[in-house]
């Protein structure tokens, strides 16, 4: 097997797992879309061509005279997956990646823009190297050209986000009944949901995963808020292997293990670091807040907005004030 040969090969099996495991799971590739910061209606219309272009190139890879169209089709969106990857996590946003529907789900990371770029290595070979009708300034062009065209839409959505412009807020409806979970602890032991709220505070839960880095980041605050600095209850949902086992790191003294996304899904949370506030009663007291700034404007008692944070704290008068004026506007 020649190496252009191989090189095909290993990117149409890539391509066309991508592709057919989005077809199973369309709804999921419409919301990962839009965790990226795409506006909804662009979402659902990415969500549901993007696995139909991934089989088009996987098809165009194939043995035959398109092997330069479909390398350059594979280069062009490993490129802009990279680029919209790189602009979340910039951003301090690390939504969930369904590359592979719901056959690999995780927070996007700096390796998933290694291994992009790992994969668009031989396909960049392949386009120049393959018999072609475009030259290789016009492949850099055309690549370049959607590259750039993701990194726009990413910009412009995740502003939206910031500015509270989406047309639905993530997660569920505020009001409704909160799902039931029964989580282990890292402390020991089993949590659910009804156990936390017999505490008769409110609860914020906080959606992370141990190889989200903006996570991580975050953790120290939540450790904080955990401390006490907050009159709520503060309880981690952490997903994925820890290193260490048992006790947390960071301090944190209440993380329960996510052993999949059925907990995260059911409260509508889809990227992580997330966090969504659950009333006295167990009902959903907001949407979701995608990120550690919008999570720090939650807890500040300002959920539809999402600033860069001040570096004041919020004392607990005012956010025992804040929850008692939310909770009568729910009532």
């Amino acid at each position: 097997m020649t190496p252009a040969l191989l090189a095909s090969s290993v990117l149409a099996v890539v391509f066309a797992t991508a592709g057919l495991a989005k077809l199973a799971d369309l709804d999921g590739s419409r919301r990962a879309v839009a965790g990226f910061g795409v506006p909804n209606g662009l979402a659902r219309l990415l969500g549901t061509f993007l696995p139909l272009v991934e089989l088009a190139v996987a098809g165009a890879l194939l043995p035959h005279g398109y092997a330069h169209v479909g390398a350059l089709a594979a280069l062009a969106l490993l490129l802009g997956f990279s680029a919209a990857i790189a602009a979340n996590l910039v951003r301090g946003r690390a939504p969930e990646c369904r590359c592979f529907g719901q056959v690999h789900s995780a927070p996007v990371s700096w390796s998933a823009v290694g291994r992009n770029l790992a994969l668009a290595a031989p396909a960049a070979t392949l386009a120049v190297a393959a018999p072609a009708r475009l030259d290789p300034p016009g492949i850099a062009a055309t690549a370049g050209a959607i590259c750039a065209l993701a990194l726009l839409i990413v910009v412009r959505g995740t502003r939206r986000h910031a500015a509270g412009e989406t047309a639905e807020p993530a997660g569920l409806p505020v009001g409704s009944q909160a799902p039931e979970f029964e989580l282990p602890s890292l402390s020991g032991g089993v949590v659910t949901l009804h156990s936390l709220l017999e505490r008769g505070r409110p609860l914020l839960l906080v959606f992370a995963d141990v190889a989200c880095g903006p996570c991580q980041a975050l953790a120290p605050e939540v450790a904080a808020w955990q401390a006490g600095e907050l009159d709520v209850t503060v309880a981690v949902l952490e997903r994925g292997a820890r290193p260490t086992g048992g006790a947390d790191e960071h301090g944190r003294p209440l993380v329960l293990s996510l052993p999949d996304g059925r907990v995260a899904q059911a409260y509508g949370v889809e990227g992580t670091p997330s966090a969504v506030l659950v009333d006295r009663e167990g009902r959903i007291a907001s949407p979701v807040a995608p990120g550690a700034a919008a999570i720090r404007a939650l807890v500040a008692g300002e959920p539809s907005r999402a600033p860069a944070p001040t570096g004041r704290s919020l004392t607990r008068l005012e956010f025992v004030a804040r929850l008692a004026s939310l909770g009568v506007v729910l009532a």
